[in-house]
């Protein structure tokens, strides 16, 4: 190989591969449910590390925390929680394989307590689209959307009481704070994310699990 064709190969961060280095490509690129995407972006905005590793557990703790006068009551309660708020993943279970339980990230605080199966760092995504070609973070940004997550109350008063045992769960949970900063991968995606942001249609979308994610659509710039 002459000198002049060793010169002419770019850096392995600024090419194609299968594991991008640098940081640029945050997360796995293997399928994963809309659940597990949207809570883990949550926890991330959040700071939050989810303590409870399983619907099971969460179950255990709603009879531990919950407000209800009998076992009976308690299960009747959780059978219609599941039945609106879990999904399964079928393809896993058309495989021969247990179907695995996902929670729908319906409030922060439910995304703040129940890690999600699978987890692929998605929350980095949103990390990245709020970091600058500099480096540096957008923590206004953060801060506003933060700040609009914790004033997020409960569709309803069902979901009141799931919400409750989770914070009662993670009352005593410090707090990540602010993530550090994981430069962009396209900057017209970091342009775009940002003013999605700055409208609050990620909340929206997010906390309501309905169509697409804006998120998802900065990162493919079909916006």
């Amino acid at each position: 190989m002459t000198d002049r064709l060793i010169r002419e190969i770019p850096l392995i961060e600024s090419t194609s591969s299968r594991v991008i280095q640098d940081g640029l490509f945050p997360t796995s690129p293997a399928p994963t449910v809309r659940e597990t995407i949207f809570s883990e972006i949550l926890a991330n905005v959040l700071g939050a590390n989810p303590p409870i590793d399983t619907v099971e557990e969460f179950h255990t703790k709603v009879q531990e925390y919950g407000p209800f006068d009998s076992e009976q009551d308690a299960e009747t309660a959780w059978n219609i929680f599941t039945s609106t708020y879990t999904t399964t993943g079928k393809q896993g279970s058309n495989r021969g394989k247990k179907a695995k339980q996902y929670m729908v990230p319906f409030h922060p605080s439910i995304a703040k307590c129940i890690k999600p199966k699978e987890s692929r760092n998605w929350g980095k995504w949103y990390t990245m689209l709020m970091t600058s070609e500099d480096g540096s973070f957008n923590s206004s940004l953060h801060e506003a959307f933060v700040d609009r997550l914790n004033q997020q109350s409960p569709s309803n008063i069902f979901e009141q009481v799931f919400v409750d045992v989770a914070e009662k769960i993670t009352k005593d949970e410090e707090n990540t704070g602010e993530p550090d900063p994981i430069r962009p991968y396209v900057q017209i995606c970091l342009t775009r994310s940002n003013r999605i942001y700055k409208r609050g249609y990620l909340m929206n979308m997010t906390l309501r699990l309905t169509g697409c994610s804006p998120l998802v659509t900065c990162l493919v710039c079909t916006s």
